[in-house]
C-alpha cells in the first residue's frame, strides 16, 4: 500500500501530464514531471495552471513539483509511474523504465491509443502494469496550457 508521500512520476508530462500532475500536486503528493527543457523551463519561469470544467482553476509554483529533463534521475526515484508520452514513443520509455526506474514501481499508462499496455510490459516484466483511460483533452497555445475534463470524480486518489 502506498501513502500519500509517494514518490509519482510523470513520465512524457505535455499538456495530458503537466494536467495530471498538476492535479496530483495540487492535492499534495509528490510529484516529478519528466519533460522536454523547453516545457521545464516555462514552468519554472510561470508555474503551471490547472482548470476544468468543474471549476477548478489554480496555479501552481514550480517549488509544486520537481522539474527533470533527465530519464535517469527522474525514474530512479519512482514509485507510481504514470506514462504519458505519445504511442509511438512507448516502447523507448519502457526501455527508460526498465533501465532506471526501481523493479516495484507501479506503472499505469494514462496513454490514448491501443496497444501500448502491451509495449510497456514487453520491457517491464517485473513492474505492475495498470491500464487506464483518459477522458482529457489538453492544448498548449501560446505558452498557456488548457485542459478539459469531461467530469471530476476524483481519479487521482492512490
Amino acid at each position: 500500500m502506498l501513502d500519500r508521500n509517494a514518490r509519482i512520476v510523470v513520465a512524457g508530462a505535455g499538456s495530458i501530464g503537466c494536467y495530471v500532475g498538476g492535479c496530483l500536486a495540487f492535492a499534495g503528493r509528490r510529484v516529478t514531471l519528466l519533460l522536454r527543457p523547453i516545457l521545464a523551463d516555462d514552468i519554472a519561469l510561470h508555474g503551471l495552471r490547472i482548470s476544468d470544467f468543474a471549476g477548478l482553476d489554480a496555479v501552481l509554483p514550480a517549488s509544486a513539483f520537481d522539474l527533470s529533463s533527465d530519464p535517469e534521475f527522474a525514474l530512479a526515484a519512482a514509485q507510481v509511474l504514470l506514462v504519458t508520452v505519445k504511442s509511438g514513443a512507448t516502447a523507448e520509455m519502457a526501455r527508460l523504465i526498465a533501465r532506471y526506474a526501481p523493479a516495484n514501481t507501479i506503472v499505469a499508462s494514462l496513454q490514448n491509443g491501443v496497444g501500448n499496455v502491451d509495449a510497456l510490459a514487453a520491457h517491464l516484466i517485473a513492474a505492475l502494469s495498470i491500464l487506464c483511460i483518459t477522458h482529457l483533452t489538453a492544448t498548449c497555445l501560446g505558452g498557456v496550457l488548457s485542459v478539459a475534463a469531461a467530469e471530476r470524480k476524483n481519479p487521482f486518489t492512490l
